[in-house]
Parts: structure tokens; C-alpha cells; sequence
């Protein structure tokens, strides 16, 4: 197969959404806000197979590409920031307001 169907339904639908929810957040839309923690959950959970994907492979014998590890280890560790920035600011407001 020339590429992996997972790759082409992230770059076609979660890619566009997520950076339509991160418009709807910096323009405080309560859309963004009601989307925002999904995404992040998402990208977090993108994320983890990447990060674990070394191991398991040196585990069984192959050759191991850690160049990966420290690009998606900080998106992962700034998406974990973000996501507990945002779940700490949702619950000080009480929960998820609409304000439009």
C-alpha cells in the first residue's frame, strides 16, 4: 500500500477540525469551548502509539528510530498542559457556558 488510510483520514477530517476548533477557541466561541477538550484527548491519544512504538519494536529485535521520540514527546507534553489548563478553566466557570 503507497500509504496508511489512517494518515489520510487524520490530514482529510481531524486535522481541518482541529484547526477550525482552535479558530472557534481564540475567537471564544462556544463551539470551540464544547470541541476543544475532545481535540485535545484526541491529538493526546494520536500521540501515545507514536511514543510507544520504539519500545515495542527494540523489544522485538528491530531497529529503533528514536529521532521521533522528542518532537511528539513535546506535543504530547504541551498537549497534556494545555488540556489541563483548559479542564481547570472550565471547571472554575462552573462547566461549559454558552456565551453566543
Amino acid at each position: 500500500m503507497p500509504t496508511n488510510p489512517v494518515h489520510v483520514l487524520d490530514l482529510a477530517f481531524f486535522l481541518p477540525a482541529l484547526a477550525m476548533s482552535g479558530v472557534l477557541l481564540t475567537r471564544g466561541h462556544w463551539l470551540g469551548r464544547a470541541t476543544g477538550a475532545a481535540q485535545l484527548v484526541f491529538v493526546e491519544l494520536t500521540c501515545l502509539p507514536i511514543l510507544v512504538t520504539p519500545f515495542v519494536a527494540m523489544s522485538r529485535g528491530h531497529v529503533v528510530v528514536w529521532s521521533v521520540m522528542a518532537p511528539i514527546g513535546l506535543i504530547a507534553v504541551g498537549t497534556l498542559v494545555v488540556l489541563w489548563r483548559f479542564a481547570h478553566q472550565s471547571s472554575a466557570r462552573g462547566g461549559l457556558r454558552v456565551s453566543n
